[in-house]
């Protein structure tokens, strides 16, 4: 996976175990879907994405797939749309509403 997704050897690698969940990450850990790896995420994160988790207040792992190929667009397509200005959070809010998980 390390060489797959040109992981630094700095950052520890730690599988889930089948009971953990994305948000049971300790302090100074994250976690996030394999899934978002394939689609083009690398560390360091782009700001927009940052920017994102923060205003939502989630771990990058609490994110499904879906929301990951999102955030990766817009911060890959949205400079080339604006002669090299990458995207706000306050414009990514203008396009996207985040809706939670209703609990069943």
């Amino acid at each position: 996976m390390r060489e797959k997704y040109q992981i630094l050897a700095e950052i520890e690698l730690k599988l889930s175990t089948s009971n953990e969940r994305p948000s049971d990450a300790r302090p100074g850990e994250f976690s996030l879907y394999e899934e978002a790896l394939k689609r083009g995420l690398r560390l360091l994160l782009p700001q927009i994405v940052v920017d994102v988790l923060n205003r939502l207040e989630v771990a990058p792992g609490q994110l499904m797939p879906n929301a990951w190929k999102i955030l990766l667009a817009c911060a890959s397509t949205w400079p080339q749309a604006n002669e090299g200005v990458t995207m706000t959070v306050d414009e990514f809010f203008a396009c996207y509403k985040a809706s939670g998980q209703q609990e069943t």
